[in-house]
């Protein structure tokens, strides 16, 4: 029965992911606010994103679920089928801070559907209890989320066997995140992969960051260029900028607030880091241009290259959000345009 299921599958799923690009291309532009909004969905002002703002998340992107169900009883086989893969996993480990029973959850979260065609964010959680009676301690957490990608990389006609959650965010060891997404693979037949962001990616962030810096005494903006493959010994270079200086250069060369756009084009981001490196190379002698940026941090997210990502203003949760899932969903779709 198990093989005629796979085998199903197989014949299903146009989704078996190539290998990454080396150089994947950036989408032309990347929406500040939803496009549009039900009135049952509560709107980031409103929400405090329990659980999500002010934690680090490793980023992931995962090719759509196959036969992925929503309702309850569904979720509670997920959970038992998880919480097997994790017993399984502690039985073979050495280290004995792992034998403690560990129970895991599923629920959606509806403050992450912010388009009614997008599912509902799906929350893991992972509990551990050190022993009978005692409070049981929170050793995993994951989010898997779609945020209004510009186009699905489902075909209509298999709509109803497939969901797509292009990012999904994990926060817990390297040993329960491999056990979750290998688990997530063999249960929905779906292909999983760190998205490492490009120079482009980090840039479009920093731009999008500097419409939600509200707090004008805030931490600086963060860039960090890599030097791994320019200077022996110096691994990177720190640029700390003022936290009004984005939006104040924005203005400059737009004439308009960052904060009053809707939506910020790839040609914009690229006229204002010319602006903003050639300061920096005059100041510093240094030619930015040339270099990669690994970094970047602002009052409102922090994002790695590596695919690490901290938001800390509710108000900019959608902004990120939608932006790595246009990431990954690009990089997905070019990669299927090339098989």
């Amino acid at each position: 029965m198990e093989d005629n299921q796979y085998a199903q599958r197989e014949k299903e799923s146009p989704f078996n992911t190539p290998r990454r690009l080396k150089n994947p291309a950036t989408p032309s532009s990347r929406r500040l606010l939803p496009s549009t909004r039900r009135k049952s969905v509560s709107s980031s002002q409103e929400s405090g994103f329990e659980g999500l703002l002010k934690k680090q998340w490793r980023i992931y992107t995962l090719s759509p679920l196959y036969n992925f169900k929503r309702h309850r009883t569904a979720l509670i086989r997920c959970e038992r089928s998880l919480d097997a893969a994790l017993s399984q996993a502690q039985s073979t480990s050495s280290d004995p801070l792992n034998s403690r029973p560990e129970k895991s959850s599923f629920s959606f979260y509806e403050d992450l559907k912010f388009h009614p065609d997008d599912p509902p964010g799906l929350r893991i959680q992972v509990h551990a209890r050190n022993g009978p009676g005692e409070v049981a301690n929170l050793v995993m957490e994951a989010f898997l989320v779609c945020v209004e990608p510009s186009a699905s990389p489902i075909p209509e006609q298999l709509q109803n066997r497939f969901t797509f959650y292009p990012v999904a965010l994990i926060s817990g060891n390297k040993a329960r995140s491999a056990v979750l997404l290998e688990w997530l693979e063999k249960h929905f037949d779906c292909h999983s992969d760190v998205l490492t962001l490009s120079d482009n990616d980090l840039k479009f962030m920093l731009v999008l960051s500097s419409a939600f810096m509200t707090d004008m005494k805030g931490p600086p903006v963060l860039l960090q260029y890599s030097l791994e493959d320019v200077c022996e010994g110096i691994g990177s270079i720190n640029c700390k900028l003022d936290t009004d200086y984005c939006k104040q250069l924005w203005e400059r060369l737009f004439s308009t607030s960052i904060a009053e756009k809707e939506e910020i084009f790839k040609d914009e981001v690229h006229l204002f880091m010319d602006h903003l490196e050639e300061l920096l190379e005059h100041l510093m002698r240094i030619f930015f241009k040339k270099l990669t940026l690994s970094e970047v941090g602002t009052s409102a997210a922090y994002v790695s290259h590596l695919g690490k990502i901290k938001i800390f203003s509710p108000s900019a949760v959608y902004m990120a959000l939608h932006h790595l899932c246009e990431t990954a969903n690009s990089r997905f779709l070019e990669l299927m345009s090339r098989e």
